[in-house]
């Protein structure tokens, strides 16, 4: 039982729900990338949204959306949530380096880009281990 004594989520709903976590804001990428940008940049750097901006925002986003649907459609096994995992150590190194060397990203979008981040992989790993359990 997980907390409050409700079943803790198994690694179907893990999936489901990391294959959520990147196809909804990948999606909002896609159809929305002017407003994102004007609310994730720091007004310093707002100026240098331009067409090539947008248009690379956009295949982030769409990017996103990909990873979302092999998400929400594939097989995962330990090894597979291991590497998706191990997948997202790169981003804290984006997170870090945005926020405290050369910042672009205004403070609370990157915290929150941070704590998805952390999520993410924790669930990821999180699954790895219950499917290691059924194994045994």
């Amino acid at each position: 039982m997980g907390l409050m004594g409700i079943a803790a989520p198994g690694p179907s709903a893990i999936r489901a729900t990391l294959a959520g976590c990147m196809f909804a804001p990948g999606l909002l990428c896609v159809v929305a990338p002017y407003p994102l940008l004007r609310l994730s940049l720091r007004p310093e750097r707002r100026d240098q949204i331009n067409a090539l901006s947008l248009l690379l925002f956009r295949c982030f986003g769409a990017q996103a959306c990909l990873v979302g649907t092999v998400l929400g459609f594939c097989e995962m096994t330990p090894t597979t949530f291991r590497a998706f995992a191990t997948a997202m150590v790169p981003f804290f190194g984006f997170n870090f380096y945005y926020h405290f060397v050369d910042p672009w990203i205004e403070p609370l979008p990157m915290f929150a880009d941070f704590i998805n981040n952390a999520v993410m992989g924790l669930a990821a790993l999180k699954a790895a281990m219950l499917l290691d359990g059924k194994k045994k």
